[in-house]
């Protein structure tokens, strides 16, 4: 192919650069070479543009144990372990794929994570988006929330699950939900319409059962899955990685199917919800009005019908004659003449007129009797169609005459007329009618043979004495006691060949506290009356053995069999402590069982999951609580929403992992004659030029770049981790790196160059995806969930070995070489050859020129005295609760798995979010931080105070600030403009860090963030951990108790510029940031933590968006599980009272402290240079700021109960979706 000049410009390359590729090369590139270059040079691979600026901010200090350079940073947290994390952006590809886009995020920054050798522990997101007013902006936050909330794993698809349909309860397998709501919808993820499927699940918090609302249906396909076997018979078939509940010390936790251990306790539910109330009675006219059958009513004998009634309704004199005299007529004319009859409809009867009527009350009531008469149908009956009715039929054994006649009295006193038979060894009970047979078969939905039998939906509703009863009637039919002369004396048995009724019964045995052994098992062929029964059939057993179980069956069946349980239970030895042991251990509302065994399924096989609501946990086969998808949990975040963002929304990921500071891998090349190995997915042609896609401006043509998006497989990420860390626990590697952007190009060029070395890669052996792929495709792919890495030589047949116990595909694909080229072949012949260093190292270096707008000095000049103050605060703070910017994120959140592992101490919704870390006392903190508009209206001053406000996060949760990774979001470098942006906020972060001695260890550069030459804002967004020493001193947010002291740390000046006040209430983003003064932000760090680590504060929570008022009210209604109201008084020694309530000063920080501490603290922060004040006290149900008149001002008051603000704040993002 001929390198054209428009080929060079569709390349992204300038002249300039294409000459200094042929000066490299000593001759022109060809198509392949072209590609190589073109993405390893973009901006968004090469850091052209930023690369000289960087140099300037700070990447060393004590802690740090791997700076910039490698796929994410690490620094030393103590007990031989080091925290690894980095933040990166896929701001292009989410806004032409949102869903993929932000889901093929996620699992880039796992993967750049977990190739350092640490296990990825905790996500945040950092989201911009425009207004959601409009429909493109709500489409765009959806698909990028739900792209990062979809990152999922399974369960087998024969696993049950309680789901709540249209109101109506059933037992389901996930096969089953996937053919009867998603039939034809193929693999993936399906959004469920909100409202549409409940699921039972399981608070942790609250330790009770409730529905929650199903978000996400997934349904893949797994080549190995575990079996999770308990002592008590429950199993559970999921993927390797499924995050399984598991209880230690009371307290649930959550860890992947593939760690659980023999001896694991796992919990299952004792306790069903309280849902629709129970119906008392069954209403047949009702039942039956809409069926198209020929159903009749039958009146009392002493009715008399008027005639003028019947001739309203009944056109044909016979009809009405006949009706009249016989007092029958259809269920139809019935209804229409109901009312004026003025009938109880108890008094009635109901019929289908063929052969000889057999009449059905028209009101059954649910009765203990009605019940235990379901029951032994279920156990012991059947129903068919025999002519033109249904006939049903109880069955039972000789020596079961006491059944016999309870059914027949049931049946009696109901008015049901019936027969019965007597054979050789059976007796049966028949009832012909259509009427009962349409009630059981089809509204009762209770099948019509035995494999397919279930018990009503109704009953999941009904108190426990009509559970028992039902009970009864199918362990009188379908159960057996057995009596041992020794050890377990007594032992109940039941079984049933339906798995939904096995499921069913076991589920309301534990919710009357009853906990039975399950075991599975074969029918064998037998004899019934002469007549032979082929077995071969799947029984499902229920056993009791335990003295405490069997002593409340103790009059579940007949007075023989109650009287031989009661005589075997009295000579248990020691009140049968010693034979009967509970292999369980009871809880509130749940029990635990014990694993017993875990064995790996190796089968290819669809396995399905669901996403939840909060709290992301569902109840699955024999009630085991059990959890949804991916194992890492998002743990918070920040979102901003601004029309700038409309066209560029942002989706900056940051990711936290664990790992040990001796075992941290590098991204190189090293040792001559080492082979090189990819494995990961195949290769396709998704992603091509992605590189290029997020170093280049959109315009209004950007959405047609949609093939250029990535599509991303959790299933394969979570394979491709563990593989990972299993590779580097047994000493096998050199070096790896993740196929990010540029995919194959980049891995092995960076390694290669890192080492100082060169590679000969070989692509005829590379696995591929599509057929007929170029080297320019395979080289330019950036298809997902890739690695490729150097092993030790003689190694090689080691990793492919773990690669493929892993599911992954794998192949040698070249060799390091001592001449520092990248060698690219393809079925032997050369096809491209470069120096890896000019790739990776020695791009162009461009120090662009930069200079402020001309619209700089009007955005800062803001003349306050043109507007007026606030007049109406409470309309003021409701306003500001209720803007997207502010208002609670938990639309968002709720939607994310924050639980998983329950390494979570602070979920999202505090200033920062905290982790455990595992085997030790100590815990991370993170945040993500930036105020874009503190940044457009001065870049060094935005960047200042994005850094302090992560840091001062951080310490209102107890940790100190240890690190920070950085993904700075601006437009196009190349307006001098943009560059003038950028290098001040370099200037201001360097600052800052270097005052705080917080090294940045990562980072990432996202330019052309701009549509049409209109650019976001300025936006470098940080990511800082920080270091809890002692968990226990973790700090949250919200107010603690009633009667607390509230204390403001920090000086309130008349800091309006840029506030989401001024934004909100008077439509003006203008002014100047707020002052802040580093050595004041200093000391107020060092005094929070000390306070926090004497455990002499409740709660600590810092001032920001909205200001103090806001940042008051976030502290009464942020708590997840309570509410508190507030006193405040304010004086008001500025010249405006919005200043005072809204004004967002920095260096300040409302804490709640107990009161006879408050004095204490106040004089401490005073010697330590803090300002400090009492302004009120926790407490009350309304939430109260009054502003005393000052010496310019009036003075104002705030009161609103405490409901209508939690209201206002939790649930504006929500409301706005759903009135769009």
């Amino acid at each position: 192919m001929i390198i054209t000049k428009d080929l060079i410009a569709q390349h992204n390359l300038t002249d300039d650069e294409y000459k200094k590729i042929v000066e490299i090369l000593g001759r022109e590139p060809n198509i392949t070479e072209l590609g190589m270059f073109s993405v390893m040079w973009s901006e968004h691979c090469s850091y052209k543009s930023s690369r000289v600026h960087l140099k300037k901010l700070p990447t060393t200090g004590p802690r740090v144990v791997q700076g910039p350079g490698e796929n994410a940073g690490a620094v030393d947290i103590g007990d031989g372990l080091c925290a690894v994390f980095k933040m990166e952006s896929h701001n292009h590809p989410s806004f032409i794929e949102p869903y993929q886009g932000a889901a093929t995020g996620v699992g880039g920054i796992l993967r750049d994570i977990f190739t350092m050798g640490a296990r990825p522990i905790a996500l945040l997101n950092a989201l911009r988006f425009g207004g959601l007013e409009t429909a493109k902006n709500r489409h765009l936050m959806k698909g990028v929330v739900a792209g990062i909330a979809g990152y999922g794993n399974c369960l087998s698809g024969k696993e049950r699950i309680l789901v709540r349909v249209n109101g109506r309860t059933r037992n389901m397998t996930f096969a089953g939900v996937a053919k009867e709501f998603f039939e034809g919808k193929g693999y993936g993820v399906q959004e469920v319409e909100r409202g549409f499927l409940q699921v039972l699940s399981f608070d942790p918090i609250l330790l009770e059962p409730r529905w929650v609302g199903v978000r996400k249906f997934f349904r893949l396909q797994a080549n190995r899955l575990v079996k999770i076997k308990t002592t008590m018979g429950r199993e559970l078939v999921v993927t390797p990685d499924h995050p399984t509940v598991v209880v230690k010390d009371g307290t649930f936790v959550i860890v992947p199917a593939s760690d659980l251990t023999a001896g694991a306790a796992v919990p299952v539910l004792t306790m069903l919800p309280s849902g629709l109330p129970p119906p008392k009675e069954f209403d047949l006219l009702d039942l039956f009005n809409s069926s198209k059958l020929n159903i009749y009513v039958r009146l009392p004998q002493t009715i008399e019908i008027p005639r003028e009634t019947m001739r309203r309704v009944v056109k044909g004199v016979s009809d009405r004659c006949r009706y009249r005299a016989q007092r029958t007529m259809p269920l139809r004319i019935y209804r229409q003449i109901e009312q004026e009859l003025g009938l109880s409809r108890g008094t009635v009867d109901l019929y289908i007129p063929s052969g000889k009527a057999n009449y059905i009350p028209a009101v059954l009531p649910l009765t203990g009797s009605v019940a235990r008469l379901l029951g032994y149908y279920l156990s012991e009956g059947c129903v068919s169609q025999n002519g033109s009715t249904y006939k049903l039929i109880w069955t039972f054994g000789k020596h079961e005459r006491e059944y016999v006649d309870d059914v027949i009295g049931i049946l009696t006193t109901l008015g049901i007329r019936h027969s019965v038979y007597f054979r050789k060894s059976t007796i049966a009970i028949t009832v012909s009618s259509w009427c009962l047979g349409l009630l059981f078969k089809d509204h009762w939905k209770t099948g019509a043979s035995a494999v397919d039998k279930a018990v009503p939906d109704f009953i999941f509703n009904c108190s426990s004495e009509i559970k028992i009863e039902l009970l009864k009637g199918l362990f009188r039919g379908d159960g057996s006691v057995s009596i041992y002369p020794s050890g377990s004396r007594v032992r109940v048995r039941y079984a049933t060949s339906s798995p939904t009724l096995f499921d069913q019964v076991v589920l309301l045995l534990q919710s009357l506290g009853l906990m039975p052994y399950l075991y599975r098992g074969t029918q064998r062929d037998s004899q019934i009356a002469g007549r032979v029964i082929k077995g071969g059939a799947e029984i499902f057993h229920i056993e009791f053995n335990n003295f405490a179980d069997i002593s409340q069956l103790s009059d579940w069946f007949s007075e023989a069999l109650n009287q031989r349980i009661r005589t075997g239970l009295a000579e248990y030895p020691n009140i049968g402590k010693r034979f009967s042991y509970p292999r369980f251990q009871s809880h509130t509302h749940f029990s635990t069982v014990t694993v017993r065994s875990i064995e790996q399924v190796e089968h290819s096989q669809d396995v399905y999951d669901l996403e939840v609501d909060d709290p992301h946990l569902f109840v699955t086969t024999s009630g085991i609580i059990t959890h949804n998808c991916m194992g890492v949990p998002t743990v918070g975040g920040e979102i901003v929403f601004n029309d700038i963002y409309s066209q560029n929304p942002l989706v900056n990921v940051f990711c936290l992992g664990i790992a040990h500071k001796d075992k941290i891998f590098l991204g190189t090349a090293a040792g001559v004659g080492n082979p090189v190995i990819y494995f990961g997915s195949k290769t396709g042609r998704d992603g091509i030029h992605g590189a290029t896609m997020a170093s280049d401006s959109f315009d209004d043509q950007s959405e047609q770049k949609r093939p250029t998006v990535q599509v991303g497989d959790p299933f394969t990420e979570k394979l491709l981790l563990e593989a990972c860390l299993e590779l580097m626990a047994g000493d096998l590697l050199v070096g790896i790196q993740d196929m990010g952007a540029a995919g194959l190009t980049s891995s092995s060029c960076e390694m290669a160059s890192r080492a100082g070395n060169g590679i000969d890669l070989d692509l005829t052996d590379v696995p591929r995806r599509e057929p007929g792929m170029t080297p320019y495709e395979l080289m330019l792919s950036e298809s997902q969930e890739r690695m490729l890495m150097v092993a030790q030589a003689g190694k090689e047949e080691d990793c492919i070995k773990i690669c493929k116990k892993w599911d992954l595909d794998v192949a040698v694909v070249g060799r390091v070489t001592g001449d520092g080229i990248l060698r690219v072949k393809d079925q032997g012949k050369v096809v491209a050859e470069i120096p890896a260093k000019s790739l990776a190292d020695e791009g162009p270096r461009y120090e662009r020129p930069y200079s402020p707008p001309g619209y700089q000095d009007m955005l800062t000049n803001l003349n306050y005295d043109a507007l007026p103050d606030v007049k109406d605060a409470n309309a003021a703070l409701l306003s500001l609760l209720e803007s997207p910017t502010i208002a609670s994120k938990r639309w968002v959140y709720e939607q994310y798995d924050h639980m998983v592992r329950t390494n979570t101490m602070v979920r999202p919704g505090s200033d920062a979010a905290v982790v455990r870390i595992k085997g030790t006392n100590k815990a991370l903190a993170m945040t993500v931080d930036c105020n874009s508009r503190y940044c457009l209206l001065h870049p060094y001053e935005g960047a200042r105070i994005a850094v302090a406000e992560a840091a001062r996060n951080l310490v209102c949760s107890g940790a100190e600030p240890i690190g920070l990774t950085d993904c700075l979001n601006f437009g196009n470098p190349e307006r001098p403009e943009i560059m003038w942006q950028f290098v001040l906020a370099i200037e201001g972060m360097k600052d800052v860090c270097e005052h705080f001695s917080i090294p940045i260890v990562s980072g990432n550069v996202s330019f052309y963030n701009e549509t049409n030459s209109l650019s976001i804002y300025p936006t470098p967004m940080l990511g800082m951990v920080g270091l809890i020493d002692s968990a226990d001193k973790t700090m949250t947010q919200w107010f603690k108790q009633d009667g607390d002291a509230i204390i403001l740390l920090g000086k309130t000046r008349e800091d309006l510029g840029g506030s989401e006040y001024l934004k909100v209430l008077h439509h003006r983003e203008q002014g100047s940031p707020p002052f802040l003064s580093l050595e004041t932000e200093k000391a107020l760090h060092d005094f929070i933590l000390s306070v926090i680590r004497e455990g002499a504060v409740q709660s600590a929570h810092d001032c920001s968006d909205g200001g103090l008022s806001v940042a008051l009210a976030e502290c009464c209604v942020s708590a997840p599980d309570s509410r508190r109201g507030a006193m405040v008084r304010l004086p008001l020694d500025l010249s405006r009272r919005d200043a005072l309530l809204f004004g967002e000063s920095q260096s300040r920080v409302v804490l709640s402290v107990k009161p006879e501490m408050a004095d204490r603290l106040l004089n401490r922060a005073w010697d330590s240079g803090i300002p400090a004040m009492k302004i009120g006290t926790v407490g009350g149900d309304r939430f109260v700021i009054d502003v005393e008149k000052g010496q310019w001002s009036d003075g104002c008051r705030i009161d609103l109960p405490v409901n209508e603000l939690h209201d206002r704040w939790a649930f504006s993002i929500e409301r706005t979706l759903n009135e769009a």
